[in-house]
């Protein structure tokens, strides 16, 4: 019964995964026993499945090594995340980035060219 329900959730695990490969993992695909928090082994475990997803496609897989941890979501540190933690972490995580992008509609003065 144990390893039934193990292989059981390696598949559902896979699913969830493959089926959004591009864009933030939902939370839904993160709760894996649908029990309506996230967990830390949760977290984890969906983030390697789709980085792993990622690897095999040969997709780029620029910042993963600066991909925050389950602590820089769970915001009041009682080790679950709620809907609210994950998707606050997701909004930042997602500002952060568009901040170290340089806006190519707008010159800096430098290099030749136009400045837009």
């Amino acid at each position: 019964m144990k390893k039934s329900l193990c292989f059981m959730g390696i598949i559902a695990l896979s699913t969830l995964v493959f089926a959004a490969p591009n864009g933030p993992i939902s939370f839904e695909m993160y709760d894996l026993n649908k029990n309506g928090t996230i967990d830390a082994n949760e977290f984890n475990s969906v983030r390697a499945q789709k980085m792993q997803q990622m690897a095999d496609q040969g997709r780029p897989m620029r910042n993963a090594g600066n991909a925050p941890m389950f602590e820089a979501f769970d915001t009041n540190h009682d080790g679950k995340l709620t809907r609210e933690e994950l998707t606050q972490g997701q909004i930042q995580r997602r500002q952060e980035m568009m901040g170290q992008r340089p806006n190519m509609m707008q010159g800096n003065g430098q290099g030749k060219g136009k400045n837009w």
